[in-house]
């Protein structure tokens, strides 16, 4: 326990960081942060203050890694949830960020912040539709391309399925599927540099 002196002015420091993080002044919250730390050590309100200094400066893997730490207490907070469910929403993981605020939800208890929360869950599945209806119709456009550029290949309109495969690999570099017959059709046309690049990309993601 620390003596009331040194205790009010641990809280004195943590109330400014957080006010400064609300602003994003990130400089001035950071020196508050650390005025905290020496006082009290890591306390979780100023490791989570931390996170959002990360979270904030875009750095979402140093803020992971600091809410791994607070994530892993069974005393975590609400607000730790929370910001781990904004680094998945940022990271597009929205089926994961959606079961963060749900947590964070339940740990919550009811009034505004229990809305905002249901909000966020809500947002999170909508975007998590959203993009697996894209990722469908991507799919099958992609499909229907390879299936062309075998077809022209087939019928020796090799000029015709490059373009096709160049088109499918534009759309998504790591169709891999397509840069074997592509590569293939280089060598053919003498294009040996072309096809020892798409070599080196293949390796480099073996």
């Amino acid at each position: 326990d620390l003596p009331k002196e040194k205790l009010d002015k641990f809280i004195d420091a943590a109330k400014e960081a957080d006010l400064h993080l609300n602003k994003r002044q990130l400089y001035l919250a950071e020196k508050k942060i650390f005025e905290a730390e020496q006082i009290c050590g890591d306390h979780p309100d100023i490791e989570l203050m931390r996170a959002r200094a990360a979270y904030l400066r875009f750095d979402f893997s140093a803020a992971e890694r600091i809410l791994d730490h607070i994530l892993s207490s069974s005393s975590a907070s609400a607000d730790a949830y929370e910001l781990s469910g904004d680094i998945y929403m940022s990271r597009k993981n929205y089926p994961k960020a959606r079961d963060l605020y749900i947590k964070a939800k339940e740990l919550s208890g009811s009034g505004c912040s229990d809305a905002a929360l249901s909000a966020k869950a809500d947002d999170a599945a909508l975007n998590s539709d959203r993009l697996e209806h894209s990722y469908i119709i991507q799919r099958k456009e992609i499909d229907s391309l390879m299936a062309d550029a075998k077809r022209f290949e087939r019928s020796g309109s090799k000029k015709k399925a490059e373009q096709i495969y160049q088109g499918i690999i534009a759309k998504d570099y790591r169709q891999f599927a397509a840069y074997y017959p592509l590569g293939k059709i280089f060598l053919e046309g003498g294009k040996t540099e072309e096809a020892d690049y798409l070599a080196e990309i293949l390796l480099d993601f073996d």
